[in-house]
C-alpha cells in the first residue's frame, strides 16, 4: 500500500508542465539507423571519457553518436513527449495521453521496433528527517578502530595493507545508479565525499535527494567516512548519483531509464558504474522469462555490455532472489564484460539470499562474491545514525571501492588486467560455485607486475549433447596453448577419463568430445602449465 499526502497531491496538480495531469502511456521506440556522418570525438563526451577510450585503444562508433533529431521531431508531432532519449539503444522513451500507439509507430519507416513500457507513476518524494543526536567518537588509535564496524570487510577481502598505505580511490570517478540517495546532502557521514553530479532521471531534475534511502546505504559502503564507525572502501574517490529507479514500483521503463544514466555516466567520464538493481518480475506486463538472460536480449542488459566495452569497470549485484522460486541472477548480471557480486558471509560462505547463476547461455555469474550479511549502513530516518543490512547490494559496492582503490594503485594497469588479477586472487579461484562464483578476492595479493596474471577466462562451458558426448565451448582474452582435461565423479573422488591439447587463436572456439558415457556428474578444466586455472562443473 502506498500513501500519497494531501501536500502532496496539490503539488503534483501544480507540475503539470513536467508530467502532466492525464494519464501517461510510455513506449520505447527503436530507429533503423543513425546520422550518416563519421562519427567523433565531438559527441557531447568529455575529456576524461575520451581520455579513457585513447588509452584504452577503444575506438568511436555508432554507439556514440547523437539520434536522428529529425526522427524524434517525428515522434513529437505525433504528440508525444520525449521523455529520455538513448544513444546505445538508438531510440526514445516517449509518453502519449492516449492508447494504442504501437501500431501507428510501427508505420514509420525510420521506426525498427516499439514497446509498450506500462504507464507512468507520478513518483512519491519522501519527508523523513535526521536526528543526529548519538554520535559515537571513540579514541582512535589504529586502522582497526578508525574504520570502526567496516573494518570487517577490509579484513575479511585481505585489504588492510592496500587501505593502510593510502589507496582510497582518489581522482577515481564511480557512478552509482541507483533508487535514491535520502538525505545524503545531510547525514555528517558524507560531509567531505566528492559528488561530482547528480541526476534524476526519473523526474528529470538534478535532485536526488529526496527520494528513496537505498542508495544511500550503497554509497556508505564506498564513500562515509564516520570515524569509529564507519569508513567506507573508496572515501577519496569522485561520486556521480543517478537516480533510475522509483523503488515504489517495478516498471520496464526503468531499464531504459538506466541505459540512459550509463550514457550519461560515460559521457561525463567515469571510470566504475556500480548499480545494485536487477530487474526479473515487473508490476503490470510481461515479466522476464530466465531464457532472456543471456547478455544479448534485455534492454538494461544491453546497455551494460556497451557500458563495459567503453572502458569502464562495471560492478553488478546477482540478486537477492535465491530464497525465492526465481533463484536466479537478475538482469543485468547477466551482462558482458562485467563483475557481477554474490553474497556471501563473513566466512565465504553463500547466503541464503544471493541469486545464483548461471547465465541463460551457461556464463559463469556471479564471477565473484563479498560479505553481504548484516553489513553496517547509514540510516536515513529517526535517531539511529546507522543500521545493519543485508543483501547483494551491500556486497557489490565492497568490492567496487575495493576495485577503485586498485585504480588508483595501478594507474597505467588496463581494466582486464585489473579484473583478471582480481578474478586469480579469490580463495576459490580456479574453481567456481553458482552461488559465489570463484569466491572473495584477496586483494592485497593482487601485484600487477606479476606476470602469473596473463590468463583471462570469459567463458568455459560443458554441455551434455547426449549419454556419450558433451560441448565444451571456450572463450579467451589471447593466444595461448592449454589442456582440457574432464573428470567423472567416482564414489567420493573424481577420475580423469580424458585430456585435449588444444592451441587457442580465436576468439571463441568449441569442440565436441565423444564416446565419455557420461552418467554420473563431470567437471572439466583448464591446464596451463601443468597447472589448473579454470574449472566449470556441471549442474
Amino acid at each position: 500500500m502506498k500513501f500519497i499526502s494531501f501536500f502532496f497531491l496539490i503539488c503534483l496538480f501544480n507540475t503539470l508542465d513536467v508530467f502532466g495531469q492525464k494519464k501517461q502511456f510510455i513506449y520505447f521506440i527503436q530507429f533503423k539507423d543513425k546520422p550518416s556522418e563519421n562519427v567523433s570525438e565531438n559527441q557531447s563526451l568529455s575529456t576524461k571519457s575520451i581520455e579513457r577510450r585513447k588509452k584504452l585503444h577503444i575506438p568511436f562508433d555508432d554507439n556514440d553518436k547523437q539520434l536522428n533529431l529529425k526522427y524524434i521531431q517525428t515522434i513529437e508531432s505525433m504528440q508525444g513527449v520525449i521523455w529520455q532519449k538513448s544513444r546505445w539503444l538508438n531510440g526514445v522513451l516517449a509518453r502519449f495521453s492516449h492508447e494504442n500507439m504501437k501500431d501507428s509507430l510501427l508505420q514509420l519507416p525510420f521506426v525498427s521496433n516499439v514497446t509498450y513500457m506500462q504507464t507512468f507513476y507520478e513518483p512519491i518524494v519522501h519527508n523523513e528527517s535526521i536526528e543526529e543526536n548519538n554520535i559515537y567518537k571513540p579514541q582512535i588509535n589504529t586502522l582497526k578502530e578508525q574504520y570502526g564496524q567496516s573494518y570487517r570487510w577490509i579484513e575479511t577481502l585481505q585489504a588492510t595493507n592496500l587501505v593502510s598505505q593510502n589507496y582510497l580511490g582518489k581522482n577515481i570517478n564511480i557512478a552509482i545508479i541507483d533508487a535514491g540517495f535520502l538525505h545524503v546532502n545531510k547525514h555528517h557521514s558524507f560531509k567531505h565525499t566528492s559528488i561530482m553530479h547528480t541526476y534524476d532521471f526519473v523526474t528529470n531534475e538534478t535532485n536526488v535527494y529526496n527520494d528513496d534511502s537505498h542508495g544511500s546505504e550503497v554509497l556508505s559502503c564506498l564513500a562515509a567516512v564516520d570515524s569509529g564507525n564507519i569508513i567506507g572502501m573508496a572515501p577519496k574517490a569522485n561520486y556521480i548519483l543517478l537516480r533510475t529507479e522509483d523503488a515504489l514500483h517495478e516498471m520496464l521503463y526503468e531499464e531504459i531509464l538506466w541505459a540512459v544514466a550509463a550514457e550519461y555516466a560515460d559521457s561525463i567520464g567515469a571510470d566504475i558504474i556500480n548499480s545494485s538493481l536487477g530487474y526479473n518480475i515487473f508490476d503490470k506486463g510481461e515479466s522476464h522469462d530466465y531464457r532472456e538472460f543471456d547478455g544479448k536480449t534485455t534492454y538494461i542488459a544491453k546497455a551494460t555490455s556497451i557500458a563495459a566495452s567503453k572502458g569502464i569497470w562495471v560492478f553488478i549485484s546477482a540478486g537477492n532472489e535465491g530464497n525465492d522460486p526465481w533463484h536466479f541472477i537478475t538482469t543485468p548480471a547477466d551482462a558482458y564484460g562485467i563483475t557481477t557480486v554474490g553474497a556471501c558471509n563473513f566466512e565465504g560462505k553463500e547466503t541464503y539470499f544471493t541469486s545464483s547463476g548461471p547465465t541463460a547461455d551457461g556464463r559463469m555469474s556471479p564471477i565473484i562474491s563479498a560479505p553481504g550479511l548484516y553489513i553496517y549502513t547509514i540510516n536515513t530516518s529517526g535517531n539511529n545514525l546507522y543500521h545493519y543490512k543485508s543483501g547483494s547490494s551491500y556486497s557489490t559496492p565492497i568490492i567496487c571501492g575495493l576495485a577503485a582503490d586498485l585504480m588508483q594503485k595501478f594507474p597505467q594497469a588496463s581494466i582486464e588486467t585489473l579484473k583478471t588479477k582480481l578474478y586469480k586472487s579469490c580463495n576459490h579461484y580456479p574453481d567456481t560455485d553458482n552461488y559465489i562464483g570463484y569466491g572473495m578476492p584477496k586483494f592485497d595479493l593482487i601485484d600487477t607486475t606479476n606476470t602469473d596474471f596473463n590468463f583471462c577466462i570469459l567463458k568455459l562451458t560443458c554441455n551434455k549433447i547426449n549419454s556419450n558426448d558433451i560441448e565444451v565451448k571456450y572463450s579467451l582474452c589471447e593466444e595461448m596453448n592449454f589442456t582440457i582435461k574432464i573428470y567423472i565423479k567416482k564414489h567420493k573422488d573424481w577420475k580423469q577419463i580424458r585430456r585435449k591439447k588444444i592451441k587457442y587463436k580465436a576468439i571463441e572456439g568449441s569442440l565436441i568430445i565423444k564416446k565419455l558415457k557420461i552418467d554420473k556428474l563431470y567437471k572439466i578444466c583448464l591446464i596451463q602449465n601443468n597447472q589448473k586455472v579454470y574449472t566449470e562443473s556441471s549442474r
